[in-house]
C-alpha cells in the first residue's frame, strides 16, 4: 500500500513520511478511524515507507502535494504489497469458525484469511466484512490472550531481515482484559527495534 493510493489523507501521510525520515519513529501508536476511511490502509503504508529501500521524494506543489512515498519495487515493498513480510505480524478479532473449532483459537489460525481479506477489500474492509469472510456473522471476535502470548513469542525472536519487527494490531479495543494485560509491558517497555501499530476505531 502506497500513500498515493489513499486519496484525502496526504496531509497525514507528509507527517507520516516527515517522522519517518527524521529518525523519530516511536515504539507503539495509534492509527484512529473507520476502516473504510483507511485507518488499516495508512498504518500498511506507513510500514511500507519504513521498510522502503528505495523511497521517493517529490518537490513542493508535485505529486498532488505529497512529500514521499515508498517506490513500491523493490523487494521489501513487493512483500508489504502482498502482506508477506516476514517481520510483519498481524493481530485481529478472531473466533471460532467451522474451520478452526479449537478453543484455543487465535491470529495465527487464520493468516492466511486475513490477507486474503484485506487484499480483496483494499484494506477498506469493516469488522463485518471480515466476519464474513470467515462466515462467523453471529459471533463476537476478540483478541485473547493466545494471540499475546504468541506475539510475545514472535517478538522475543530476532528480526529475519534485520529491520524493524512489526506488529499491526487491527481493531485493538476489542481485546480482552487478560490479553492487553499481557501486551502492556511490551507497550511500556518496548524491545530494541520493535514497532507496535495499534488500529482502532474507538480510542477510548
Amino acid at each position: 500500500m502506497k500513500f498515493e493510493d489513499i486519496k484525502g489523507q496526504y496531509v497525514l501521510a507528509n507527517r507520516l513520511t516527515e517522522i519517518i525520515d527524521s529518525g523519530r519513529v516511536g515504539h507503539a501508536q495509534l492509527f484512529e478511524g473507520k476502516n473504510e476511511d483507511g485507518a488499516l490502509a495508512m498504518a500498511l503504508a506507513y510500514v511500507q515507507y519504513l521498510n522502503c529501500q528505495n523511497k521517493k521524494h517529490y518537490r513542493e506543489g508535485e505529486h498532488h502535494g505529497l512529500r514521499a512515498d515508498s517506490c513500491g519495487d523493490c523487494p521489501s515493498c513487493k512483500k508489504i504489497e502482498q502482506l508477506m513480510h516476514t517481520d510483519l505480524h498481524f493481530v485481529f478479532p478472531n473466533a471460532v469458525t467451522p474451520k478452526v473449532k479449537s478453543s484455543s483459537v487465535s491470529s495465527d489460525d487464520f493468516q492466511e484469511e486475513f490477507r486474503d481479506f484485506v487484499l480483496s477489500t483494499k484494506a477498506k474492509g469493516s469488522m463485518g466484512d471480515w466476519f464474513r469472510h470467515l462466515g462467523i456473522e453471529n459471533k463476537q471476535g476478540m483478541i485473547r490472550e493466545r494471540d499475546a502470548d504468541s506475539l510475545t513469542k514472535k517478538l522475543a525472536l530476532c528480526s529475519y531481515e534485520g529491520g524493524y519487527k512489526i506488529v499491526l494490531m487491527w481493531m485493538a479495543e476489542l481485546m480482552n482484559s487478560t490479553a492487553a494485560n499481557k501486551l502492556l509491558k511490551i507497550l511500556e517497555e518496548p524491545l530494541d527495534k520493535t514497532l507496535l501499530l495499534l488500529v482502532s476505531e474507538r480510542s477510548e
